[in-house]
C-alpha cells in the first residue's frame, strides 16, 4: 500500500490481500513489530479472509483502507456471539470488546472483554490509531507491545485492565484484535471496537493535544488558535492544523462533468468524509 518512502500511497483498487479458495495455516505479519506489514490505502478491506482457518494477522499496520482493516466473510462487521460458537472464515473468531481507556501521560489503560470457546489460549493485541473507521469498528495502525496472552474459562468470558508505556506522542485511537492460538498456528479476528484516547473529556484525542498543544490535556475545545472560523474540536474532527489559517477542511472546487458533480476539498487521509447535497437551499436561495 505504500512506497519504499512508507508515505508515497500505491493502494490497490480493491483489498489489499485476500484469502479464499480455503486457504489456510497462513501467517501475515508475527509478534516483532520489527517486521511490521504495511497494509494501506486499499480501495475495499485492507485483509478480506473470504474461506479458510488458522490464518494469524498480529503485529501489522493497518490504515486507511476504504472498507474493514480485517474482514471475515460475510462482508462487513462480524458481530460477536456467546462462546464463538459460530462458524467461518478464522471460525469467525470474537473481537475483543474494549470498555474504557485512559492515560495519565505515563502509562495508557485499557480495560477490556472476550468471549470465546472455554479453554483456549488467546493472545490480545492492542494498537494505536490517528483516525476513527466510519463502521465504529477500528484498523491498527501502530501496535501496541507487549501483546496480552489470556486463556479462557469454562464459562468463555475472560477480562482485563491493561497498562503499557504510552508512546510519545500519545494515539488518539485504540483498537485491538484477538487471536486463538491452536497450536503452532492462529486465527485472528476482526478489529475490535474503536475507542478515542480523550483524557480530559474534550473530545480532542491525546495525540492531537500533544501535538498541538503541548500536552494531552493541553488544548481548548472551544478555542481558535489560529482564528480560522473553526474551533479547535472542530480541527480535530477534520484533522486539520489548529494553528494554520490555512489548514482546514474546504472545499475547493465544485464543476460539471455531463450530468455528474465533481466535488474536490482538502482533507486528510486519517478521516474519511461524506459528501451531501440538496437541489435547493432553504428560502429558495
Amino acid at each position: 500500500g505504500v512506497g519504499m518512502d512508507g508515505t508515497n500511497v500505491l493502494g490497490n483498487g480493491v483489498d489489499g490481500i485476500r484469502i479464499k479458495d480455503g486457504a489456510s495455516t497462513n501467517w501475515i505479519g508475527d509478534m516483532d513489530t520489527n517486521t511490521v506489514n504495511v497494509i494501506a490505502f486499499n480501495g475495499q478491506c485492507g485483509v478480506r479472509v473470504f474461506a479458510g482457518q488458522h490464518n494469524a494477522m498480529n503485529a501489522n499496520s493497518i490504515y486507511c483502507n476504504n472498507n474493514l482493516g480485517i474482514d471475515l466473510e460475510p462482508e462487513g462487521v462480524t458481530t460477536n456471539d456467546p462462546f464463538d460458537a459460530d462458524a467461518g472464515p478464522n471460525t469467525l473468531q470474537n473481537s475483543p470488546v474494549l470498555l474504557s481507556v485512559s492515560n495519565d501521560g505515563v502509562q495508557i489503560t485499557v480495560a477490556w472483554l472476550l468471549d470465546c470457546a472455554p479453554g483456549r489460549l488467546h493472545v490480545v493485541q492492542f494498537y494505536s490509531n490517528l483516525g476513527p473507521d466510519l463502521s465504529g469498528f477500528g484498523e491498527g495502525e501502530e501496535p501496541l507491545m507487549p501483546v496480552v496472552p489470556v486463556f479462557t474459562p469454562i464459562g468463555g468470558i475472560v477480562g482485563s485492565t491493561n497498562v503499557f508505556a504510552a508512546p510519545n506522542p500519545p494515539p488518539d485511537f485504540i483498537s485491538a484484535t484477538a487471536t486463538a492460538v491452536i497450536g503452532s498456528d492462529g486465527e485472528t479476528s476482526e478489529f475490535s471496537n474503536t475507542l478515542l484516547l480523550d483524557s480530559d473529556g474534550d473530545g480532542m484525542g491525546d495525540g492531537y493535544e500533544t501535538i498541538y498543544f503541548g500536552s494531552h490535556i493541553g488544548g481548548n475545545p472551544n478555542g481558535h488558535a489560529d482564528i480560522d472560523g473553526f474551533s479547535n474540536l472542530e480541527e480535530f474532527l477534520a484533522d486539520t492544523d489548529p494553528t494554520r489559517a490555512v489548514s482546514h477542511l474546504q472545499i475547493s472546487s465544485i464543476t460539471a462533468s455531463g450530468i455528474n458533480k465533481v466535488l474536490e476539498f482538502f482533507g486528510s487521509r486519517e478521516r474519511a468524509s461524506r459528501a451531501m447535497y440538496t437541489q435547493s437551499l432553504p428560502g429558495g436561495a
